[in-house]
Order: structure tokens, then sequence, then C-alpha cells
């Protein structure tokens, strides 16, 4: 099913998905899913998804990353004294486990399922409160023990001896110094000596200043109290690998509960993850049931944006007796995109994910198998119909009755005759193995052969004589035309060739062509490339039914994503940083926003954006609220009210330079 996989860009909805994760083992579990062919488990996760979507709907869960705690837990089976940081790693770890403990609680009316993910637990709270105590930073703190205190207290004071005896020295023999100020050489505190005073003060030579003029030496007074002070250095690294020892061995303790909160945070984060694509995307739960029934109300391809795309409405299977649809119309009508929103939308269904529709009803399969795009290849010797056939030969291999199959552009690439020949006889194949078929065609006797034969049923894309536009609406029970000599006229083919093509093929007379130019469209043409739906056909581009364009006025090309629009105020999801900020400038010409994430301001392209919560939802009266308290320092604020009640000398306010960073 690989293939196929990427062929309906199941792959890149993963990435999508693995783009919510905080946690990189939930990450690698996202971007390993696959279609499930249990029953109970898709239906345990799609309603763990829906409860995930209400409990965000409520309040967002405390996720972050725990990079440094996995890096920690191994080394504890190992025995390793672990450092500072690796403990402060552990203890943060503990204190995350206990908010998404407080977190789960608050939401147990709203989600009593996935709430219950919070009795598997252990915040380890005695644990947690040792490391706070001992730990500050990435440094044991003195409180962490009496003798590390005393130890402490006793070095210091043995310092403060030394540079006392330094100092006296200075005050009673000025004239022997070249400065009058105690230094520091290779760790030991030192008097800068002129060279002809040396025997008068017995000492270590430390260091040399670069002209040889001034020594650096260490009295012989001082040695002593430096030995003293060395020794109990000793002592108080001792006392901290002590400290650190005993930390390390309670955590090596409880290694089975910080696994099992590692395991609970990543179900966690990867369920809250596939609930924030299902936002994202305007999902919902899927039914998968046995059988053969499927219905689509309302879908749309989710690589699109939901306002871009027309609604695709599809039946089949319903009835026993049913087995396929043939889609036919023409070309840039939407057919291949059809086909890649049914056989996406039941790969998610069938993993557990949400999908984009408004209902849907998905039967249980155990291959969905495609043959879409060209494929043809240079390196591997294949020509256009030579891919074809290697696919119908595994899709052959692999059908059976539980089997989803989608054909594109069915015998096409040889002779239109044996080409025609060719995809009737995998229909009638594909038809006794019992598989439920989706295939596109423009092939007159495929239609003749899906109007009579029993099990099958034609479609067409919807398509405006008029305008002679596409409209991108699959309409069943019926065969369309594919129009091709219409929508060559429409894209300016030269009249004498549009003549004589139309009487080669005994096609009606297609009458003259308007003096003023090319056939009125809904909107205006591209001078070069693909039509949307033609780009949407192409493998690893994104695809989904572009609104059908109204007459007038001219409309943006069926297809294009719109420009995310994120107003001053609404909270935003920064996929870069994993974290959500306040928009505080829109998005300028390059598509790039001004955000505000805590005391950091970053410009973004706006693609790496998501919506989180509109302006309206986080502040009372929204279109009045001054959002400076937001946006702007409290200096600021405090000098802009000042300066509007009266004239305050040196005032300064700071205008925001540029962000600090550009993601």
């Amino acid at each position: 099913m690989e293939p196929s996989l990427h062929m309906l860009e199941y792959d890149a909805i993963l990435q999508k998905l693995a783009d919510f994760t905080h946690t990189r083992a939930a990450r690698e579990r996202a971007l390993a899913l696959r279609p499930l062919q249990d029953l109970t488990q898709i239906r345990l996760r799609a309603d763990q998804i829906d409860q995930a979507c209400r409990m965000l709907d409520a309040a967002t869960p405390p996720l972050s990353s725990l990079e440094g705690a996995e890096a920690a837990l191994p080394l504890l089976a190992l025995g390793v004294i672990l450092s500072p940081e690796q403990l402060q790693n552990l203890g943060s770890f503990l204190s995350l486990c206990r908010r998404m403990q407080l977190y789960l609680e608050r939401m147990a009316s709203a989600a009593p399922a996935l709430s219950a993910y919070g009795l598997s637990l252990a915040p380890l709270p005695d644990l947690l409160h040792e490391v706070e105590r001992c730990l500050r930073g990435s440094e044991v703190d003195d409180r962490a023990s009496p003798a590390l205190h005393a130890l402490r207290r006793q070095r210091a004071a043995a310092q403060e001896r030394m540079r006392g005896k330094l100092e006296s020295l200075l005050r009673a023999h000025p004239d022997w110094f070249m400065e009058g100020y105690v230094t520091e050489r290779s760790g030991r505190l030192v008097l800068p000596l002129k060279r002809e005073r040396r025997r008068d003060l017995p000492g270590t030579v430390v260091d040399a200043s670069a002209s040889g003029s001034t020594l650096f030496v260490e009295p012989a007074s001082v040695s002593a109290l430096r030995e003293e002070a060395a020794l109990l250095l000793i002592q108080e690294e001792n006392e901290v690998q002590r400290i650190l020892a005993t930390l390390t061995a309670a955590f090596a303790a409880e290694v089975p509960a910080l696994r099992q909160n590692a395991e609970v945070l990543t179900e966690l984060d990867f369920l809250f993850a596939c609930a924030s694509l299902s936002r994202g995307m305007g999902g919902v739960p899927a039914r998968v049931e046995p059988g053969r029934a499927l219905r689509l109300r309302g879908a749309r391809h989710p690589l699109l944006p939901r306002e871009s795309c027309v609604p695709l409405d599809i039946f089949l299977g319903l009835a026993p007796a049913e087995t396929g649809v043939v889609v036919t119309g023409p070309n840039t009508g939407g057919k291949t995109v059809s086909l890649k929103t049914v056989g996406l939308l039941c790969l998610l269904a069938q993993t557990g994910l949400h999908v984009p529709c408004e209902e849907g009803l998905f039967p249980l399969v155990d291959h969905v198998l495609c043959d879409l795009g060209d494929g043809q290849s240079i390196a591997q010797n294949l020509s256009t119909f030579s891919a074809h056939v290697q696919r119908w030969v595994e899709i052959l291999r692999l059908c059976t009755d539980r089997s989803l199959v989608l054909l594109d552009e069915l015998g096409s690439g040889t002779d239109p005759q044996e080409g025609m020949a060719l995809a009737t006889a995998m229909l009638e194949a594909l038809a006794a193995r019992g598989a439920l078929l989706l295939a596109t065609t423009h092939y007159p006797e495929i239609k003749t052969f899906a109007e009579e034969t029993p099990g099958f049923l034609n479609a067409s894309m919807a398509f405006d004589p008029e305008t002679l536009s596409p409209l991108y609406r699959l309409e069943l029970g019926k065969p369309g035309e594919s129009c091709a000599l219409l929508i060559a006229r429409r894209l300016g083919l030269e009249p004498g060739v549009l003549a004589r093509a139309a009487e080669l093929c005994a096609a009606p007379t297609l009458g003259p062509r308007p003096a003023s130019g090319p056939l009125p469209v809904s909107g205006p043409l591209p001078a070069s490339g693909p039509r949307p739906a033609e780009a949407a056909a192409r493998p690893g581009a994104p695809v989904a039914f572009p609104k059908a364009p109204a007459p007038a006025p001219a409309a943006p090309a069926a297809g294009t994503p719109k420009k995310r629009a994120f107003a001053v105020g609404d909270s935003v999801y920064v996929h870069p940083l994993h974290r959500t900020g306040i928009v505080a400038q829109p998005a300028n010409a390059k598509g790039e926003v001004v955000v505000k994430v805590a005391d950091r301001r970053y410009t973004v392209n706006q693609k790496r954006l998501s919506p989180h919560l509109k302006k309206e939802q986080l502040y009372p009266d929204a279109e009045n609220y001054d959002l400076s308290i937001v946006l702007d320092t409290v200096e600021n604020r405090k000098a802009k009210n000042k300066m509007r009640k009266r004239h305050v000398e040196g005032a300064v306010v700071t205008v925001p330079g540029a962000p600090e960073e550009r993601l």
C-alpha cells in the first residue's frame, strides 16, 4: 500500500500532524502512522481525538519538549551520576507531570475517558521538592546539606583572609608595586610587584608582564592560606558529588514511574496533536463500518483551506450490487481531485483521524490501491503506459473484495482502441473480485460500459457551457463530456485549427470566435502554466476541489490558497517555535507577520502560522481594547500616560525596532 499512500499524499498529512507535536517520541509516532484494520482501535482513537478537541476548546494543555528528560533517563540505568543540569531536566519533567495532572483533573467533566490518563501520572512530589531544594539553576545550592553550607563559608572566609593579607601589604609598601590592587593569575591571588623589588617580598612568582618589568607574586605569607582554601575546595567538591549521587540514586529508584510518565505524556502529546490537526482542517469523527458502504457529504481535501474548496458528495456501495463509479468530464474539471479526496479521507478515517467533511461513512478496507499520475521514469526506462501497466499488475495482485481501487485516466497513454479495450477489461476484472471502484476516463465506450453494466454508475464533473468554466462539482448518475474543443477555444487555440478538429471528429460547428478576443471566462486566465486542477493532479502537489468561479466579477484562480488574514491581537501558533504568540504587526507584501512570543518579537511567514484564538475571544470588548497592554512595555505605557496629561521633561518612549529573529 506504500506507493498508494504516497500518491494520495497521506505522508503530507502525517507531516502536518508531526508539526503539532512537542516531544520527539510523539513526532516519531505521528510520522509512523498507518491505517488500522481493527475497528475497535479505530473507534477508540477517533473518540480520544474527539475528547482532546473538546479539551483544546476549553484550555490549552501544558505540553512542552521532554528532550532533556528523555536524554537523562537512559543514564540512570547505567549508574552514571547526573549533572545538576540533567537533574534539573528531570525535575522540570516532574513539574510538567504535575501540571498535566491538574489540567486533566479540571477537564474530567468534558472528557472523562481522556482525563483518566492523569491517574497514570506519578509526579513524585517529594523527589521534586528535593530537587528544588538542592539545585539552583545549574549549581548545587548551599542549603543542599549543612556540611556543604559550612565548607563554603569556611572557604569564603579563607579567601577573605588571603585578600586582607595582600591588601595590607599593598598599603604598607605602596612603592613596591606597579598597581595598587590585588589581581589574579592562574587561579591565585597575586600582587603586581616591580622587578627591582623582587628580593623585598618572599613568595612564588606566578606570572610576569610582557615587558618583564612586573612580576605577579604570591607572597609566602599567603601560600598557607591558599593551601587551606584549596583543601576546603576539594572537600566542597566531594560534598557536591555526594549530593548529586544521592539525588541520582533517588531518581534511579523511580525509573519505572518516570518511564510510565514519559509514555503517558507522549500519548497525550500525540492525541492533542491529532486534535490540533482536526481543528485546523475542520475535521469530524468518521464512521468506519464493516461492509462496502462509502458515503461522503460535504467532503474537502485537507491540504487546502476550506474556503477555497468545493465540497464533494459521493455515494458508493450502499447497495450490495454497487461496484464502481466511472467519472467523466472536461480536463481541468477536478476528476483526479475527486479520486484523491476519496482515497485520502478513507485512509485518514481508517487511521482513526478526523476527516474534513460534514458526514463520512467509510468501509473497512484492506487496501487502497491507486493508479494516479503518469509514473513516467527515464531512470527505470518506464514510459507513461508502461508505468500504468505495472501498477495494474500490482493492483490485480493485491485486490480483494475488501479493497478500494482508484484509477485515473484509465487506458490512456497508448493506442485509443487498445487502451479502451484494456480499460474495460480492467474494470471487469476488478468488479469480478468484488472491489469498490472509482475510475476516471475520456473514452465514450467506457461511459457506455458503465451505463450498461450492472453495479456501475456514471458520474460527471459539472461544466458551465456559458462561461466554458469547470464547476468542480461531482454529479452522480450521468456521464460528462470532455469538452476538449471548447476548452481549447477558451485557451486561445487558433480558429482554423479548432474548425479542422471539429470537422475531423464530426463535431457540430463551434460558431465564430468573438471579434473582441477569446470567449468570455469567469476570471483572468494565466498567460501560461497549468490550470489549478491540472496542477492538483500532479504527484506531490496539494489537491482539493477549487470553488467554481462566479461569472462576474472576476474571481481568483480556483485552487490557489488564499492568504491567511491575521489581525493585530490575534493569538497564533508559531510552528518553528512550537509556541503560541500574539500578532504585533499584520502581514506585509511578502506575507511576513511580526509575532510577539513572551518578550521577544519574531518575523514569521504566515504559512508557518496557524490560527489559535481570534482577538475577540481573548479580550473583552475587543474593538475598543487597548492592545498596548499586551504588545507594549510597561515603561512605554507609563511614559505615554504621563505625556498625555502634561509635558514631562526627559520622558522617552521606545519604538520597537526590527524583530529579534526571522523564522
